[in-house]
């Protein structure tokens, strides 16, 4: 079962981002694992209908959580619900088709589906900024991306 990675409450937006580093094979990372997704994809649907518009749900089903959660804590908290996925930016090209399946729903119309982030993205804006911690930041990112399979 998926949590999520980080959230972050704006004045404006609840930001779920779900990070992922390795990729293991051309499959989704976003999959739905054990038997127990199918009842709760059935609950989410009761709640939010426009979730079983989107095709071939359980390649992406990671996602779909994360767009439960978000959705369900802008509404309470009355502000726009977004999902950024962080990704290793060797894996974009596998991983774009299973992320289209979502961003080119229904569940997009609103904008909550936002583009690709990119750990390589995030280290080259952290170097361009005069941060306190900057060379550790930069030296752990790059570790974990040297490892990453």
């Amino acid at each position: 079962m998926t949590e999520p990675d980080l959230v972050v409450i704006t004045e404006r937006e609840v930001v779920f981002v779900e990070c992922k580093l390795n990729q293991n094979s051309s499959t989704s990372p976003w999959k739905a694992q054990g038997r127990g997704a199918e009842k709760r994809f059935k609950t989410y649907v009761e709640i939010f209908p426009e979730i079983k518009s989107v095709p071939d749900w359980v390649t992406v089903y990671q996602l779909i959580r994360q767009y439960v959660f978000a959705k369900s804590l802008g509404e309470y908290l009355k502000k726009k619900p977004v999902i950024i996925p962080l990704i290793n930016g060797k894996h974009k090209e596998i991983l774009s088709p299973y992320y289209l399946k979502v961003k080119r729903s229904p569940l997009n119309k609103k904008g909550i589906f936002r583009e690709f982030v990119t750990w390589q993205d995030i280290s080259e804006i952290i170097s361009a900024y005069d941060l306190p911690n900057k060379d550790t930041i930069l030296s752990k990112i790059e570790e974990a991306l040297k490892h990453a399979k």
